[in-house]
């Protein structure tokens, strides 16, 4: 099931409400449940585990899905204004992509909110890179930063070889050099074009 994350930073199923990292708030996740857990997903990476309960009208909050999450001030009303410092918080590179943002006709809200949930998912880290490495070629857009995550992840993790209990079966067969296969093809070809000339 898909469940729109609220304002703070939870969602509700069976009437209690369990928490997913703040950065992901108003953005859709995907929810699996069994008999004691509930998993919460965005795009494909668990970002949230909870204990299912079958109590009624209960708050779980991991104190974790807070980290970050910058305190308000007495009398602030701008929820936005706290993401783009949250945004500008995470490198050079993010930093310089909004701005970017900012003078371009997408929605900043969308953007940011999108920015945040990469910097959960892939790290600010990766995140400040890929945003530099799209900027040195002028492409902005969420879609396209999240598009380029993806394929520096898969290129960046390879999977192990699968390993045999059997060693036998483990060994690596040595590539064959077909170089001596075009000896072999020339000679012949040079044979039959001395036989037809005679």
């Amino acid at each position: 099931m898909t469940k729109v994350i609220t304002p703070d930073f939870h969602f509700i199923f069976e009437t209690n409400k369990y928490s997913v990292p703040w950065t992901l708030v108003s953005l859709a996740v995907t929810i699996r449940i069994n008999a004691s857990l509930l998993r919460a997903y965005y795009q494909e990476k668990l970002v949230a585990t909870h204990e299912r309960s079958y109590l009624k009208n209960k708050v779980f909050t991991n104190s974790k899905n807070q980290e970050g999450l910058l305190s308000r001030k007495p009398g602030a009303r701008d929820q936005d204004m706290e993401r783009v410092k949250a945004v500008k918080h995470l490198g050079d590179g993010v930093s310089q992509y909004y701005e970017s943002l900012k003078v371009s006709s997408r929605s900043l809200r969308v953007e940011i909110s999108r920015l945040l949930a990469l910097s959960t998912i892939y790290g600010s880290s990766d995140l400040d890179k890929a945003c530099l490495e799209l900027l040195k070629d002028g492409i902005i857009g969420i879609d396209n930063l999240e598009r380029y995550l993806r394929i520096e992840k898969v290129q960046i993790k390879n999977p192990e070889p699968l390993k045999f209990n059997r060693e036998k079966l483990n060994r690596v067969i040595p590539p064959i050099d077909l170089h001596s296969y075009d000896e072999l093809i020339k000679i012949q070809q040079t044979k039959q074009g001395d036989d037809d000339g005679d």
